[in-house]
Protein backbone atom coordinates (compact mmCIF):
# COMPACT_ATOMS: atom_id res chain seq x y z
CA UNK A 1 0.00 0.00 0.00
CA UNK A 2 1.53 3.14 -1.12
CA UNK A 3 1.67 6.05 1.60
CA UNK A 4 -0.19 9.30 0.39
CA UNK A 5 -0.75 12.18 2.92
CA UNK A 6 -4.23 14.29 1.99
CA UNK A 7 -3.07 18.57 2.68
CA UNK A 8 -5.54 20.46 3.10
CA UNK A 9 -4.30 23.86 3.08
CA UNK A 10 -2.50 22.75 0.01
CA UNK A 11 -5.38 21.40 -1.61
CA UNK A 12 -7.18 24.44 -0.83
CA UNK A 13 -4.51 26.55 -2.20
CA UNK A 14 -4.06 24.56 -5.13
CA UNK A 15 -7.53 24.11 -6.23
CA UNK A 16 -9.17 27.96 -5.52
CA UNK A 17 -8.39 29.17 -8.87
CA UNK A 18 -9.80 26.04 -10.48
CA UNK A 19 -13.15 26.88 -8.61
CA UNK A 20 -13.37 30.52 -9.32
CA UNK A 21 -12.53 29.35 -12.76
CA UNK A 22 -15.73 26.64 -12.99
CA UNK A 23 -17.85 29.29 -11.32
CA UNK A 24 -17.34 32.13 -14.27
CA UNK A 25 -17.94 29.38 -16.57
CA UNK A 26 -21.26 27.87 -14.66
CA UNK A 27 -22.88 31.58 -14.41
CA UNK A 28 -22.24 31.80 -18.28
CA UNK A 29 -23.77 28.84 -18.93
CA UNK A 30 -26.55 28.69 -16.27
CA UNK A 31 -29.10 28.87 -18.96
CA UNK A 32 -27.98 25.96 -21.17
CA UNK A 33 -29.23 22.32 -20.46
CA UNK A 34 -25.85 21.42 -19.01
CA UNK A 35 -22.43 23.37 -18.49
CA UNK A 36 -19.65 21.12 -19.49
CA UNK A 37 -16.54 22.24 -21.21
CA UNK A 38 -14.74 19.45 -22.78
CA UNK A 39 -13.88 15.66 -21.59
CA UNK A 40 -11.52 14.43 -18.92
CA UNK A 41 -8.29 12.67 -20.52
CA UNK A 42 -8.59 9.05 -20.61
CA UNK A 43 -7.07 6.80 -18.71
CA UNK A 44 -6.55 3.16 -19.53
CA UNK A 45 -7.98 0.71 -17.54
CA UNK A 46 -5.09 -1.04 -16.51
CA UNK A 47 -3.89 2.64 -15.02
CA UNK A 48 -6.75 2.71 -13.00
CA UNK A 49 -6.86 -0.59 -11.86
CA UNK A 50 -3.21 -0.62 -10.93
CA UNK A 51 -3.32 2.35 -9.16
CA UNK A 52 -6.10 1.86 -6.80
CA UNK A 53 -5.03 0.53 -3.27
CA UNK A 54 -8.84 -0.76 -2.87
CA UNK A 55 -11.35 -2.00 -5.59
CA UNK A 56 -14.93 -2.64 -4.01
CA UNK A 57 -18.67 -2.63 -5.31
CA UNK A 58 -20.39 -0.46 -2.88
CA UNK A 59 -23.33 2.80 -3.06
CA UNK A 60 -23.47 6.26 -1.56
CA UNK A 61 -25.49 6.34 1.32
CA UNK A 62 -28.74 8.50 0.61
CA UNK A 63 -28.49 11.83 3.08
CA UNK A 64 -25.00 10.99 3.73
CA UNK A 65 -23.10 13.85 1.38
CA UNK A 66 -21.50 16.36 2.83
CA UNK A 67 -19.02 19.61 2.17
CA UNK A 68 -16.10 20.30 4.81
CA UNK A 69 -15.31 23.93 4.61
CA UNK A 70 -11.88 24.41 4.51
CA UNK A 71 -10.05 27.76 5.06
CA UNK A 72 -5.88 28.21 3.60
CA UNK A 73 -4.22 31.21 2.18
CA UNK A 74 -4.24 32.01 -1.83
CA UNK A 75 -1.88 35.01 -2.92
CA UNK A 76 -1.57 36.13 0.27
CA UNK A 77 -5.46 36.23 0.95
CA UNK A 78 -7.59 33.55 2.97
CA UNK A 79 -9.83 31.67 0.97
CA UNK A 80 -12.20 29.41 1.85
CA UNK A 81 -12.24 25.77 0.01
CA UNK A 82 -14.45 22.78 0.20
CA UNK A 83 -13.80 19.03 0.71
CA UNK A 84 -16.71 16.79 -0.24
CA UNK A 85 -17.22 13.30 1.77
CA UNK A 86 -19.56 10.84 1.72
CA UNK A 87 -20.39 7.44 3.41
CA UNK A 88 -20.10 4.40 1.63
CA UNK A 89 -21.85 1.03 1.65
CA UNK A 90 -19.79 -1.51 0.97
CA UNK A 91 -20.89 -4.71 -1.15
CA UNK A 92 -18.17 -6.58 -2.20
CA UNK A 93 -14.35 -6.18 -1.55
CA UNK A 94 -12.48 -6.72 -5.17
CA UNK A 95 -9.73 -5.71 -4.30
CA UNK A 96 -7.55 -5.25 -1.03
CA UNK A 97 -8.37 -5.60 2.31
CA UNK A 98 -11.57 -4.36 4.11
CA UNK A 99 -13.97 -5.78 7.05
CA UNK A 100 -16.03 -2.23 7.66
CA UNK A 101 -19.53 -3.21 5.42
CA UNK A 102 -19.70 1.04 5.43
CA UNK A 103 -16.93 3.66 5.53
CA UNK A 104 -16.10 7.23 4.88
CA UNK A 105 -14.77 8.09 1.57
CA UNK A 106 -13.39 11.70 0.35
CA UNK A 107 -13.20 12.95 -2.66
CA UNK A 108 -10.13 14.75 -4.93
CA UNK A 109 -8.70 15.35 -7.69
CA UNK A 110 -12.22 17.95 -9.07
CA UNK A 111 -15.02 15.03 -8.68
CA UNK A 112 -17.27 16.59 -6.27
CA UNK A 113 -20.82 14.59 -5.57
CA UNK A 114 -24.16 16.70 -6.09
CA UNK A 115 -27.47 15.89 -5.07
CA UNK A 116 -30.02 16.12 -6.92
CA UNK A 117 -28.62 18.75 -9.15
CA UNK A 118 -28.07 21.27 -6.88
CA UNK A 119 -24.82 22.29 -5.14
CA UNK A 120 -25.19 24.04 -1.46
CA UNK A 121 -21.50 25.45 -0.47
CA UNK A 122 -20.86 27.86 2.58
CA UNK A 123 -18.30 29.65 1.17
CA UNK A 124 -16.76 31.79 4.26
CA UNK A 125 -19.75 32.20 6.11
CA UNK A 126 -22.43 32.63 2.66
CA UNK A 127 -24.13 29.76 1.71
CA UNK A 128 -24.28 29.67 -2.06
CA UNK A 129 -26.94 27.64 -3.83
CA UNK A 130 -26.26 26.49 -7.23
CA UNK A 131 -28.62 24.35 -9.81
CA UNK A 132 -25.64 22.21 -11.66
CA UNK A 133 -28.10 20.39 -13.90
CA UNK A 134 -32.08 20.80 -15.16
CA UNK A 135 -31.89 17.42 -16.20
CA UNK A 136 -31.88 15.86 -12.84
CA UNK A 137 -35.56 14.24 -12.28
CA UNK A 138 -35.60 13.20 -8.39
CA UNK A 139 -34.03 15.46 -6.05
CA UNK A 140 -32.34 12.52 -4.00
CA UNK A 141 -30.11 11.79 -7.37
CA UNK A 142 -26.47 11.61 -6.35
CA UNK A 143 -24.19 12.32 -9.09
CA UNK A 144 -20.38 12.69 -9.61
CA UNK A 145 -19.27 16.14 -11.43
CA UNK A 146 -15.79 17.24 -12.72
CA UNK A 147 -15.24 20.49 -11.08
CA UNK A 148 -12.31 21.22 -12.60
CA UNK A 149 -13.91 21.02 -16.13
CA UNK A 150 -16.43 23.95 -15.34
CA UNK A 151 -18.87 20.84 -13.81
CA UNK A 152 -18.78 18.13 -16.49
CA UNK A 153 -21.09 14.95 -15.80
CA UNK A 154 -18.84 12.42 -16.83
CA UNK A 155 -21.54 9.74 -15.50
CA UNK A 156 -24.85 11.03 -17.14
CA UNK A 157 -27.87 9.45 -16.37
CA UNK A 158 -25.95 7.28 -13.20
CA UNK A 159 -27.02 7.38 -9.64
CA UNK A 160 -24.41 6.88 -7.07
CA UNK A 161 -26.88 5.46 -4.49
CA UNK A 162 -26.72 2.32 -6.63
CA UNK A 163 -23.54 -0.23 -6.84
CA UNK A 164 -20.50 0.83 -9.07
CA UNK A 165 -16.98 -0.40 -8.74
CA UNK A 166 -15.18 2.18 -7.45
CA UNK A 167 -10.84 2.13 -6.96
CA UNK A 168 -9.86 4.29 -3.97
CA UNK A 169 -6.34 5.30 -2.25
CA UNK A 170 -5.31 5.24 1.17
CA UNK A 171 -4.29 8.18 2.69
CA UNK A 172 -3.52 9.66 6.09
CA UNK A 173 -3.99 13.22 6.82
CA UNK A 174 -7.81 13.32 6.45
CA UNK A 175 -10.25 15.29 8.51
CA UNK A 176 -11.33 12.97 11.38
CA UNK A 177 -8.16 10.53 11.33
CA UNK A 178 -5.41 10.16 14.31
CA UNK A 179 -2.26 9.69 14.03
CA UNK A 180 -1.63 6.67 12.24
CA UNK A 181 -4.71 6.02 11.00
CA UNK A 182 -5.12 5.97 7.21
CA UNK A 183 -8.57 6.73 4.92
CA UNK A 184 -10.15 6.26 1.72
CA UNK A 185 -10.17 8.95 -1.07
CA UNK A 186 -11.14 8.39 -4.50
CA UNK A 187 -8.11 10.76 -5.86
CA UNK A 188 -9.84 11.08 -9.51
CA UNK A 189 -12.97 11.19 -10.65
CA UNK A 190 -12.15 9.11 -13.46
CA UNK A 191 -11.75 6.40 -10.68
CA UNK A 192 -15.63 5.11 -10.57
CA UNK A 193 -16.96 2.47 -13.41
CA UNK A 194 -20.52 0.64 -13.99
CA UNK A 195 -20.55 -2.33 -11.91
CA UNK A 196 -20.95 -4.51 -14.99
CA UNK A 197 -17.02 -3.19 -15.92
CA UNK A 198 -15.74 -5.31 -12.39
CA UNK A 199 -14.29 -8.51 -14.06
CA UNK A 200 -12.80 -6.51 -16.89
CA UNK A 201 -10.45 -4.43 -14.45
CA UNK A 202 -9.75 -7.21 -12.48
CA UNK A 203 -8.16 -9.07 -15.09
CA UNK A 204 -5.39 -6.60 -15.76
CA UNK A 205 -4.39 -7.74 -11.63
CA UNK A 206 -4.98 -11.58 -12.65
CA UNK A 207 -1.43 -13.35 -12.06
CA UNK A 208 -1.91 -14.43 -15.48
CA UNK A 209 -3.11 -11.39 -17.11
CA UNK A 210 -2.70 -12.82 -20.81
CA UNK A 211 -5.10 -15.46 -19.90
CA UNK A 212 -7.68 -13.27 -17.99
CA UNK A 213 -7.58 -10.33 -20.66
CA UNK A 214 -8.16 -12.86 -23.72
CA UNK A 215 -10.78 -14.20 -21.84
CA UNK A 216 -12.29 -10.80 -21.29
CA UNK A 217 -12.22 -10.55 -24.90
CA UNK A 218 -14.86 -13.02 -26.02
CA UNK A 219 -16.91 -11.90 -23.24
CA UNK A 220 -16.93 -7.69 -24.03
CA UNK A 221 -16.25 -7.48 -28.37
CA UNK A 222 -16.39 -4.07 -27.38
CA UNK A 223 -13.28 -4.11 -25.14
CA UNK A 224 -11.02 -6.73 -27.66
CA UNK A 225 -9.44 -3.53 -29.27
CA UNK A 226 -8.57 -1.81 -26.20
CA UNK A 227 -7.28 -5.52 -24.69
CA UNK A 228 -5.19 -6.16 -27.92
CA UNK A 229 -3.79 -3.18 -27.53
CA UNK A 230 -2.42 -3.58 -24.40
CA UNK A 231 -1.24 -7.31 -24.75
CA UNK A 232 1.00 -5.89 -27.88
CA UNK A 233 2.34 -3.36 -25.31
CA UNK A 234 3.36 -6.34 -22.70
CA UNK A 235 4.84 -8.05 -25.70
CA UNK A 236 6.79 -5.15 -27.17
CA UNK A 237 8.61 -4.49 -23.46
CA UNK A 238 9.28 -8.21 -23.28
CA UNK A 239 10.92 -8.58 -26.94
CA UNK A 240 12.79 -5.49 -25.85
CA UNK A 241 14.09 -7.10 -22.40
CA UNK A 242 15.35 -10.06 -23.97
CA UNK A 243 17.11 -8.81 -26.96
CA UNK A 244 20.38 -8.66 -26.17
CA UNK A 245 22.34 -5.43 -26.16
CA UNK A 246 24.12 -4.60 -28.73
CA UNK A 247 28.14 -4.31 -28.97
CA UNK A 248 29.70 -0.81 -28.42
CA UNK A 249 30.88 1.09 -31.60
CA UNK A 250 34.49 1.17 -30.99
Amino acid sequence: MRGRTFSLPIRAMRDQNRIQTALVALVLAFNAAEAHAYLPIYLPPHIVAEQADLILVGRIKEGSVEYLPVKGEWEKKEVTWFLPHARMIVTEVAHGELTDKEIVIWFGGGAVPVVGGRFEWDYGGKLRKLRISRQTKSKNTIEIYEINNSWYNMYRGHDFRKDHVWFLQSHSGLPGLKAGERGWCMDDSRYVAPVEEKDYYLAYLAKDTKTALLAQAEKRPDRAGEIRAFLESLDDVKNRDEVPPKPPVR
